[in-house]
């Protein structure tokens, strides 16, 4: 690999300080021969067609992707797109997704940031590996109503609440990002409030059986502004330019049957 390249991800790993998912690949997804000086770095949640797109457009020498396969899969209708549009330019993509996340400085850590709250991160077990930074305990009390006018701050078009007291005072709150709620975590840390993008089914039916309260708020959402915020530490603590390239997929609620 080319030095600016290596340094690009070594760089990285400094920033991210320690690496509480070293169990999940991260890497170069496409090495473009046209990448040469690493100066500018775009970070999108999502690899897609027009993140691509607009990381060209903002003369990026290497696209961030959150969320990403591993490699191009040219047998795809989009990842073909993808490929012929880097061949056109000098953009690299990098994946990196959990190492992040889980960072002391990274998406968790961010949100809680943004939520102005005070916070912990939690040690729990998945697949027999224990996890750290995937799961925060937002520390203090709060009702629903306190704790919605804080997430506010993460600009989410809707938010669905399961079994929730409008009057209770909840001490015992978590919060994963993305997807993050997981039985796993619900058998493991004591809570009675848990915050996440993104609920199955199968948690939100355990959580009823533990009288556990719910809000979803969006996967999107409860790692964009948070993301974005890391890519803006990530310039401050390196000599990259970099931007946040917002592509929120356009979502409208239509009604509330209630």
């Amino acid at each position: 690999m080319r030095k600016q390249l290596k340094k690009f991800e070594l760089d990285l790993r400094k920033t991210i300080e320690n690496d509480n998912a070293s169990f999940e690949w991260r890497g170069f997804v496409y090495t473009n021969k046209k990448t040469e000086n690493v100066e500018n770095v775009s970070f999108a949640l999502d690899l897609s067609i027009s993140n691509v797109k607009e990381a060209i457009k903002n003369e990026a020498d290497i696209l961030l992707c959150f969320h990403s396969s591993n490699e191009l899969d040219l047998e795809t209708k989009n990842h073909m797109e993808i490929k012929r549009l880097l061949d056109k330019s000098r953009l690299s993509i990098y994946k990196c997704h959990l190492p992040i996340n889980f960072s002391p400085v990274g998406i968790h850590y961010q949100v809680c940031k943004i939520l102005d709250v005070d916070f912990v991160s939690e040690k729990f077990l998945l697949d027999s590996e224990e996890i750290e930074g995937g799961v925060y305990r937002i520390l203090g009390q709060y009702t629903i109503n306190e704790m919605l006018n804080r997430l506010k701050n993460l600009k989410p078009i809707s938010i669905k609440m399961f079994n929730y007291d409008l009057e209770k005072k909840y001490s015992n709150i978590l919060f994963a990002s993305g997807s993050g709620c997981k039985k796993e975590i619900l058998n493991q840390l004591d809570c009675d409030l848990f915050i996440s993008g993104e609920i199955k089914h199968g948690s939100i039916v355990q959580a009823q059986d533990l009288d556990i309260a719910l809000l979803e708020i969006g996967h999107y959402v409860s790692e964009a502004i948070p993301l974005e915020n890391f890519s803006k530490h990530f310039s401050d603590e390196t000599n990259y330019k970099t931007d946040f390239i917002n592509s929120a997929p356009k979502e409208k609620v239509s009604c509330n049957l209630e």
